[in-house]
């Protein structure tokens, strides 16, 4: 007895077997090649445990890999130890244990070319007058907005050496 069904799609059953599989093919690999491709590694360095959850996560949705550390001494050894996976160092310029300039240094001691974004309550300037910026370091005003700082790691992260 055949069914409406069976008179729209009559070998239905049959074909079903050999379909399935190369639709999942075609729409799984793309998925999985992009993700591998984009995933980034960044060490986050930040002593307020609220701005350092609020950031990992921010980060974390945008797709990113985030090595986490407290302070400038937990940060600098996180990053000589990750070193070879790390793209962006973001840090907290006035940090416990070392401020952000020697952290800045001594990164750029081993490593030259890696990118670095400081952030700070204090303005630009001040920080300039005081020595504390590396000129090669990107400079991000707290407070900021999340969607600033997403797109401030993006542009950073996109832009040649």
């Amino acid at each position: 007895m055949s069914t409406t069904f069976d008179l729209y799609f009559p070998l239905y059953e049959e074909n079903m077997p050999q379909l399935i599989p190369e639709l999942i093919e075609t729409v799984i690999e793309p998925v999985a090649q992009t993700y591998c491709e984009q995933q980034i590694t960044v060490l986050l360095v930040e002593d307020d445990p609220d701005i350092r959850i609020v950031m990992t996560e921010t980060l974390k949705d945008e797709g990113y890999q985030v090595l986490v550390a407290r302070d400038g001494e937990e940060g600098l050894k996180t990053f000589q130890a990750h070193a070879e996976i790390i793209q962006l160092v973001i840090a907290d310029i006035m940090m416990p244990k070392m401020q952000g300039r020697a952290f800045q240094e001594q990164v750029r001691q081993s490593h030259p070319l890696v990118k670095i974004l400081v952030m700070s309550g204090h303005h630009r300037l001040q920080l300039q007058r005081q020595n504390l910026l590396d000129p090669h370091s990107s400079f991000l005003q707290k407070p900021f907005d999340l969607d600033v700082f997403c797109e401030t790691v993006q542009k950073l992260l996109a832009s040649p050496q």
